[in-house]
């Protein structure tokens, strides 16, 4: 071993800086972000460690991962570790992020989420946090094997929780906030988008979000199953008449608190890209409506 095999790496000081600078400072398995955006202590990670020495340290063999995946690969849980029942299937899915969600909300559950990103904003990013809620709330249909939900979300009072503790879960819910509703068909047409092949270059490019973005949307879409279906070009199912008074009060207390982001964007600590976009053009642009249309309307068809 060489003097660089202290501690938690085994990299020179210059392979580490190149494999950094290589990943964008971000984790390849959670997407944290390291110095100078984020805040997340990112490793470098051997891919395999039964290698000829000189191969050791070959970037080809080297990835990033932040210190809780890094933990993770190498110390991976075992599904009775968590708090809930778990599945060996979900393992492919999940992350260390999620064990610590899940313990979080057996503590504290149900909760809104400034309560749970209290708890573990030392070690998490906010879109982090907020990105994991939508992967567990959705593993059910991330995860073939698995029949039942594992996370829910309350459409009334938005606190997160267990199935058993939401009174009206947020799947399949249709929102009464133009915005949100907006946001919720374009994660579902990003989704579907995804699921038929097409690559997420020309999805991000369609819909003028980053790459990064097409991932929050695609789990935000699997995790609330928006019934885009039901809608047509020329209207909307008719909704709840409390449901605008009660994502209007969601604003203190709520998850994405995206009503009141939309009303207050100077005061939004999202990052631009989690945001609802308006993809569609604008209804008094027949050409640019039209354009749009087209694009979306290629990355959707049947392949």
């Amino acid at each position: 071993m060489t003097q660089w095999s202290r501690g938690y790496e085994t990299v020179d000081p210059v392979t580490r800086a190149s494999m950094l600078y290589e990943c964008g400072d971000q984790c390849q398995m959670c997407g944290d972000e390291g110095p100078p955006e984020g805040a997340a202590n990112l490793h470098v990670h051997h891919l395999r460690r039964d290698v000829d020495d000189d191969e050791e340290h070959d970037p080809s063999n080297l990835s990033v991962a932040c210190r809780l995946c890094h933990s993770w690969i190498h110390h991976r849980p075992a599904p009775s570790d968590a708090p809930v029942p778990l599945l060996r299937a979900d393992l492919d899915v999940l992350l260390p992020h999620d064990f610590l969600l899940l313990q979080v909300l057996d503590e504290i559950g149900p909760a809104s989420f400034s309560e749970i990103f209290t708890r573990v904003k030392v070690l998490l990013s906010e879109s982090a946090v907020r990105e994991r809620l939508w992967v567990l709330m959705g593993l059910d249909r991330l995860v073939e094997e698995r029949d039942e939900q594992l996370v829910d979300q309350d459409a009334v009072t938005r606190a997160w929780g267990f199935p058993a503790q939401i009174k009206t879960s947020a799947r399949g819910h249709v929102p009464s906030d133009p915005a949100l509703l907006l946001q919720r068909a374009e994660d579902e047409l990003v989704r579907r988008a995804l699921a038929r092949g097409s690559d997420r270059a020309p999805v991000s490019d369609a819909f003028g979000i980053t790459r990064r973005a097409t991932f929050y949307k695609e789990y935000r879409a699997y995790a609330y199953a928006f019934p885009l279906d039901s809608f047509s070009r020329g209207g909307r199912p008719a909704a709840d008449q409390g449901d605008r008074g009660e994502d209007e009060a969601s604003g203190v207390n709520g998850d994405e608190s995206v009503v009141e982001r939309q009303r207050e964007p100077s005061q939004s600590s999202v990052p631009e890209e989690l945001r609802p976009v308006e993809t569609w053009g604008d209804p008094e642009d027949a050409e640019s409506t039209a354009a749009s249309d087209s694009t979306l309307d290629e990355l959707l068809t049947e392949r």
